[in-house]
């Protein structure tokens, strides 16, 4: 079966709304799951046993808990509306806005970082603003973000191999078992401490690849309030996550 999505019709308090369902096979996955991504789009993944009709079903069971999740699910956002409203781009603890300029036909796509904004300088022939902006912060991240890391694991005396940073769907983060870090491009959409704080999240697992409770005190002693900034992240995050999708 090929990739399809179809409109679903939830009742919330006696009004409809539509959301967009994407249906996908995976040789992966063991049973079939449910995932929201935001509150207008959520993923039914099937394994390569289950039917359509199976899924259709499980997607039925689980009406009233979507229901519930979807309504608290946050709108989504498009990248350069929230950058312009209040959104900032976090290089360093000082926030920077960004700063968009349409400029001629002949002129190439340029930049300027300063202190307290970022300007882009736009070309209308090229692919558009969007594109523009979600391909420069990936640029910038995986430079910004990299350097971040080498910092901290160089100041706690941590031993990283690689750092990839990537268009995650739902992670802020993860660490393998081989010293790999791998990072969202969006923590430079965070607060700077929240991002910091993912940073030595992921390489604390490099002396604790679970979150047990020897982790959560090492990454207490190298991250004093780790717990409540990962409840900020949670709630901060829930916006940021859908960004430049």
């Amino acid at each position: 079966m090929a990739d399809r999505s179809e409109k679903i019709s939830l009742g919330n308090k006696g009004s409809d709304r539509d959301v967009l369902c994407y249906i996908r096979k995976s040789n992966r996955a063991r049973r079939i799951s449910l995932r929201i991504e935001s509150s207008e789009k959520i993923i039914l993944t099937l394994p390569r046993w289950a039917t359509l009709q199976q899924g259709r079903a499980f997607l039925l069971q689980q009406r009233k808990w979507l229901e519930k999740r979807i309504e608290n699910s946050p709108p989504v956002i498009d990248l350069i509306t929230h950058l312009q409203t209040g959104g900032q781009i976090w290089l360093s603890s000082h926030p920077r806005t960004l700063n968009l300029i349409d400029v001629n036909k002949m002129a190439k796509f340029s930049h300027q970082i300063c202190y307290d904004q970022i300007t882009l300088n736009i070309p209308k022939n090229s692919l558009g603003a969007d594109g523009e902006v979600f391909s420069f912060l990936q640029t910038l991240a995986k430079e910004n973000l990299t350097n971040r890391v080498f910092i901290l694991s160089k100041k706690f005396g941590f031993k990283v191999k690689k750092v990839r940073v990537g268009n995650q769907k739902s992670r802020w983060g993860s660490c393998s078992s081989k010293g790999t870090i791998s990072l969202n491009w969006r923590l430079l959409l965070l607060n700077y401490s929240l991002g910091q704080y993912v940073i030595l999240h992921e390489l604390a697992h490099l002396k604790h690849m679970n979150h047990s409770l020897a982790f959560w005190q090492y990454l207490e002693f190298i991250c004093p309030g780790a717990r409540v900034q990962d409840r900020e992240l949670r709630d901060e995050g829930k916006k940021i996550i859908n960004l430049g999708r």
